[in-house]
């Protein structure tokens, strides 16, 4: 989960861009963005990004199981 507030900059959230790059530095097998405001079209950012990277949504439940978590530590 990172957060992606907008395209402009803010000083305390990430720009997508800078969500984007955080992203990549991790690695992770899947990222959703959150907290993106009303600039952010949650239908364009499904178009624009890759399919690991996601906006999430309201009422998304993601499962996770302790061999998951274990994998990443």
């Amino acid at each position: 989960m990172l957060d992606a507030l907008r395209d402009r900059p803010h000083p305390t959230h990430f720009t997508l861009e800078q969500a984007l790059n955080e992203a990549r530095k991790i690695g992770a097998g899947k990222t959703f963005l959150v907290h993106m405001s009303h600039e952010l079209s949650h239908l364009q950012m499904l178009e624009r990004l890759p399919a690991e990277i996601q906006p999430a949504f309201d009422g998304l439940q993601l499962e996770l199981s302790v061999g998951d978590i274990l994998k990443r530590t």
